[in-house]
């Protein structure tokens, strides 16, 4: 049942047993007043019949010619019967009824009046005391006039209950159709958004309820998909163009050794050619894989508490083990009295790779001079500022430099894949810090790291 059937449905079901149990508690309320009415005037006429039978002898001519006008106004089927209280002259009915009276009659204390029914009829047994002795008055008639009204109740309620409904769906169908039209309109646009025109929204409308708020969320959901997509293509696109450059290389270079033979210093170049070549494809593989797997591990990381100081301490052995590098000044002036601001909780081999990655670049293009490595924290925060007096990075470059495979133009003679500054990027924000770079060509880079402490 799709949500516009089940809504009007709810809607209807819901008005239907409202206006039914309305409908039924007038008709029980109505229903109760007219028996109770009709039983006072068979009480009222009990009585009157009381006073004109048995009290001829104490009321007036005029008196007893008002009685006798009211009287002419009788009830339908109407029967009046006096049973003097000693007699029992109720037990010659039939047996039914003299069986039913007998257990009514006695029972009555004087001038109480009892409702029930006899022979179908509403009946009112009537304990009347005289001077003459006690009797019982039993005044019976059938309320066809209030049956009647009744049963024209019942239809009218009936027939108003039918078009109540009909009235309800038609009017549920339509608020329906209004509550989910825009729903409509929010699939008819999504049907519409390919992989080839995810730049296309949703019409998010001037309004600020639920429906508004769903089209901004799916619309910040295109947003992100749109990015994906857009990344996944510049880095197929880029990875595809990085490793084609070192496989051609390595295949031109076997093409035209097999041309001829070679001496084995020729042979001997060629290899270590290929070896330079297949270490830089390796490489670049390696780096693509970490630059895939930051991704991943943006949720599926384990963070844990470590001292910073000690993890950078790690990475310059590290860059100094694997690599030549200008001398690295470690500058510790400002660490903080308090240890615990240099507790930082994250994912070590994460950031050891940031940080060996920056330090690598900083070494690679400073030009043989130092490279400085300052380390600052306090209560809120640590930072981490590398700088080298290298060859910069170019003014129209530096917007870009953070791109997976973007390399300055100032340094694409120098061995590189151009992925590392962007894993080192990515690794610092997934741990809610900041990455800046400041630099001139000719003169430097500085990069500062930004690390909030979480308490």
């Amino acid at each position: 049942m799709t949500i516009r059937n089940r809504l009007t449905f709810t809607f209807t079901a819901l008005i239907a047993i409202i206006i039914f149990i309305s409908g039924l508690a007038v008709y029980l309320l109505v229903a109760d007043f007219t028996e109770r009415d009709f039983y006072n005037r068979l009480a009222d006429r009990a009585i009157l019949a009381g006073q004109l039978q048995l009290e001829q002898d104490e009321l007036s001519a005029a008196s007893m010619a008002k009685l006798k006008q009211k009287s002419r106004h009788t009830l339908m089927s109407e029967q009046v019967e006096i049973y003097a209280k000693e007699k029992q002259a109720w037990l010659a009915r039939p047996p039914q009824e003299a069986a039913l009276l007998q257990k009514v009659l006695p029972r009555l204390k004087p001038n109480e009046f009892k409702n029930f029914i006899l022979n179908q009829n509403q009946a009112v047994a009537y304990y009347y005391t005289d001077n003459q002795g006690d009797f019982y008055i039993l005044v019976a008639a059938n309320d066809l006039s209030g049956k009647r009204k009744l049963g024209y109740l019942q239809l009218a309620l009936l027939v108003s209950f039918i078009g109540s409904i009909l009235l309800v769906i038609v009017v549920g169908r339509l608020v329906a159709n209004q509550a989910l039209d825009p729903i409509a309109t929010i699939i008819k646009q999504v049907n519409t958004i390919r992989a080839t025109n995810l730049h296309l929204r949703l019409s998010e409308g001037t309004g600020k309820d639920e429906i508004a708020n769903l089209s901004q969320t799916f619309n910040q959901m295109l947003d992100r998909l749109e990015h994906a997509f857009a990344s996944q293509k510049n880095f197929i696109s880029n990875a595809s163009h990085e490793l084609q450059n070192p496989l051609t290389a390595i295949a031109g270079e076997i093409e035209v050794t097999l041309t001829r033979d070679r001496s084995p210093a020729e042979y001997k170049a060629s290899l270590e050619r290929l070896q330079s070549e297949t270490e830089r494809l390796e490489k670049l593989t390696k780096d693509l894989l970490q630059l895939a797997q930051a991704d991943q591990q943006e949720a599926e990381s384990q963070y844990e508490p470590f001292r910073i100081d000690e993890l950078i301490w790690e990475v310059l052995e590290d860059v100094k083990r694997q690599g030549p590098c200008a001398a690295v000044r470690l500058i510790l002036e400002d660490l903080p009295e308090n240890a615990d601001n240099l507790i930082f909780s994250g994912n070590k081999a994460l950031l050891g790779t940031a940080l060996k990655n920056l330090l690598e670049n900083a070494c690679k293009f400073s030009n043989q001079k130092p490279v400085s490595l300052n380390l600052k924290a306090d209560e809120k925060e640590i930072n981490i500022l590398i700088r080298d007096e290298g060859i910069g990075i170019p003014a129209a470059d530096l917007r870009n430099i953070a791109e997976p495979f973007f390399r300055a133009r100032n340094a694409r003679g120098i061995p590189g894949t151009g992925v590392g500054l962007n894993l080192s990027t990515k690794i610092i924000k997934q741990h809610g810090g900041t990455l800046s770079i400041k630099s001139e060509e000719e003169q430097g880079t500085e990069v500062m790291i930004t690390l909030p402490i979480v308490a």
